[in-house]
């Protein structure tokens, strides 16, 4: 009886029996490893000529047939290494793998681990070696080499979402059995799948709160509202919210001086426009509509606008170099206390403190012409609308 074929899907593509193995590198061919791989996940069918061709040359290929019939010829050839078997067997216009060559591929198991561990409701210890057994099995991108071939878009999603899923699941675990170091390890390794996942960050943060580790939290949760929001567009998600709030009362609970508190609120960079996040930028809106509402003073809401004429999609890389040039514009065009957060991917909010009108106008049309003077280019222009601060109504005394 032949031994049993062991395949490797997820990272790179293996295939082995005994001491014995073929691998992407062993095979040369990406073809060959695509067919074969094709073979072996649908090994419980007859798989049509037609069918070969269309998943083998997308963009279409001279004499197809016959280019298929040399491929699986070479396959053939390259499989002698595992044994003398008959692996791939032949009948009227199709081809399948021989279904008395037991074969165990690793995303199958994996799946039917990840299926097993979320319907045991035994003791939470056991549930977690079980979720940890599964996730083993996750070694990378379903067939990483093929991921963008239309065949594969569907498998390597699904295995890729299960991935994330249980890993979410067992971080749940972790967390509830104070396993904070794992926690920290499994969602870091899993950021590496999918940065862009709140949930993900929320989990690497709570396992750093739960190892006491504030400052590396704390910069963890920076990073993470950064990328969302330069990628998403998200200013803060509500899994990062709580985990802030959390954050904020630990940080609190030690007793600190006057001396502590200033060093560690001081503006360690050179001083000029302060640049921050939109949400913080919320709050200090909020605090100069009070203050202006008690002591009359006069501020300004600039909105900068980028406009550009091309696609925005093949400019990506020209819309990151405006949008430097107009942040080193603002930095040397604005005053010391002047506020500045981006908004969107090309429009900037100025808050401009203890101005009128027309000096509000003259720093636009400044902004706008040293904006022209840096960026020439025709296609592009910068625009502004200026309006006055509304007060908020200042609470009774």
């Amino acid at each position: 009886m032949a031994q049993n074929i062991k395949v490797s899907l997820f990272g790179q593509f293996r295939i082995q029996t005994g001491d014995k193995q073929l691998d992407s590198a062993s095979m040369r061919s990406n073809q060959l490893v695509k067919l074969l791989a094709y073979l072996l996940i649908y090994r419980n069918k007859k798989i049509a000529l037609e069918e070969f061709i269309e998943t083998l040359w997308e963009d279409g290929v001279d004499n197809p047939a016959g280019a298929l019939k040399n491929l699986i010829y070479r396959l053939r050839n390259a499989l002698k290494t595992l044994g003398d078997e008959k692996y791939i067997l032949t009948s009227k216009g199709s081809y399948c793998w021989n279904s008395e060559i037991p074969v165990e591929i690793d995303a199958e198991i994996f799946e039917g681990k990840c299926r097993k561990a979320q319907m045991f409701n035994g003791p939470l210890q056991e549930k977690i070696l079980m979720y940890e057994e599964a996730l083993g099995y996750y070694q990378g991108n379903f067939l990483a080499e093929f991921f963008m071939e239309s065949w594969m878009i569907a498998l390597s999603t699904f295995y890729r979402s299960l991935y994330l899923t249980m890993t979410k699941e067992l971080a749940r675990l972790y967390n509830k059995n104070n396993c904070f170091d794992k926690l920290e390890k499994l969602t870091i390794k899993a950021l590496e799948q999918d940065n862009l996942d709140e949930e993900l960050h929320y989990w690497a943060i709570k396992g750093l709160i739960g190892q006491n580790k504030l400052n590396l939290a704390l910069e963890h949760y920076d990073e993470a509202c950064k990328l969302l929001y330069k990628n998403l567009g998200i200013h803060q998600s509500e899994y990062l919210g709580q985990v802030y709030q959390e954050l904020m009362s630990l940080q609190n609970v030690k007793d600190l001086s006057l001396e502590d508190i200033c060093k560690d609120i001081d503006e360690k960079e050179e001083m000029g426009a302060f640049f921050c996040e939109y949400g913080t930028f919320k709050e200090i809106y909020r605090l100069e509509a009070r203050r202006i509402a008690r002591f009359g003073t006069s501020e300004y809401l600039l909105l900068l606008t980028i406009k550009v004429m091309w696609d925005q999609e093949q400019g990506k890389k020209k819309m990151e170099n405006y949008k430097k040039s107009i942040e080193e514009v603002l930095n040397r065009s604005l005053r010391m206390g002047d506020v500045v957060a981006n908004y969107s991917m090309l429009q900037y909010v100025v808050l401009l403190q203890a101005c009128s009108y027309e000096t509000g106008t003259l720093v636009a049309e400044r902004i706008v012409q040293k904006f022209k003077e840096k960026c020439p280019d025709p296609q592009v222009c910068l625009f502004y609308q200026l309006k006055e601060m509304e007060a908020k109504s200042p609470y009774s005394c």
